[in-house]
């Protein structure tokens, strides 16, 4: 029996720009200096849609393979401009409002509660929940 390893077959070997995308990628080095990021995301792009692995592609660009996946999966999901953009980055919705955050802060700047040298995580936490800052905490 041979021992052969089988080549691992590149990630979004699918990925390929069609001229509207290449057009979109030459408008945005066009419209002035590029950020270090949007200059590898454009990089990137080029070598995947030349069939590079996203190994090499990280390499030859100077980032992480988990950079150019995501760029690549935003090519697929979207557009050039969506994989080029930082608003696809999803964020984290805020857990306090304005009014809770000063709230907290006003609380934790005045001294510790009779008894306590300082303020703890559990000590913060529970007296959040009684003054009815937060309705409960996990």
């Amino acid at each position: 029996m041979s021992d052969e390893r089988k080549q691992p077959k590149p990630r979004f070997s699918e990925l390929q720009l069609s001229q509207e995308d290449q057009q979109a990628l030459r408008r945005c080095e066009q419209k002035g200096p590029l950020g270090m990021l949007v200059a590898r995301r454009i990089q990137a792009l080029r070598l995947l849609d030349k069939g590079w692995t996203i190994t090499q592609a990280a390499e030859a660009t100077g980032t992480y393979r988990r950079e150019v996946r995501r760029v690549a999966n935003r090519v697929l999901e979207g557009c050039v401009e969506h994989a080029l953009s930082e608003d696809s980055r999803q964020r984290r919705s805020t857990l306090l409002d304005s009014a809770q955050t000063a709230a907290l802060i006003t609380m934790v700047c005045n001294p510790p509660p009779e008894g306590r040298a300082r303020w703890t995580i559990a000590l913060v936490t529970d007296k959040a929940e009684r003054r009815k800052i937060v309705r409960s905490v996990s």
